[in-house]
């Protein structure tokens, strides 16, 4: 597409807004957007994210193409280009879609505050993904809430490169 993914998202996203019709305002009930609570509005933003996505990724197409491929960043790059979609957006839709154990752990850079080695430390983002397969092996996964510039998936982000390997997780039971 030659839209840039960070124009088409949000005018899909107010489309959302614009045609779920239990989001649009009812004088009825008294309500406008400076009287519904805060928990309200999060709930109708999420469901026009959720608009959004199942429009750009094109229902069970993305669900059904993501399924000859192999889950990894390659794959995601892929899917980013065919779907004209953000290489975040589509790593957490196909984390959700797949039917392996897979997920999307996203980590940012805090700038609020500095680990030991006065770098600036990763904290958890509010925007990870599971697939069903994952959340029902690890359904007591503990992640950690933040962690410092030296962790290795730290180091992979500030030098560009993916890790290989496994990392020990606090799954609750072992």
């Amino acid at each position: 597409p030659d839209t840039p993914i960070r124009e088409i998202w949000p005018k899909l996203h107010e489309l959302g807004h614009q045609v779920l019709p239990w989001q649009q305002i009812n004088t009825a009930y008294m309500d406008d957007q400076k009287s519904l609570s805060q928990e309200c509005e999060d709930r109708f933003d999420q469901e026009a994210n959720d608009f959004a996505g199942e429009v750009l990724f094109q229902g069970d197409t993305f669900k059904d193409l993501a399924k000859s491929y192999y889950p990894d960043f390659g794959t995601i790059l892929t899917l980013a280009d065919k779907f004209g979609a953000s290489k975040h957006a589509t790593a957490r839709h196909f984390a959700e879609e797949s039917e392996e154990p897979v997920a999307l752990i996203s980590y940012y850079r805090s700038y609020h505050g500095v680990g030991a080695d006065g770098k600036p430390a990763w904290v958890l983002g509010r925007a990870s993904s599971a697939s069903t397969k994952f959340i029902s092996k690890y359904p007591n996964l503990r992640l950690p809430s933040v962690i410092s510039s030296s962790h290795e998936w730290a180091k992979a982000i500030e030098e560009g490169k993916s890790v290989n390997g496994s990392q020990v997780m606090d799954c609750g039971d072992g």
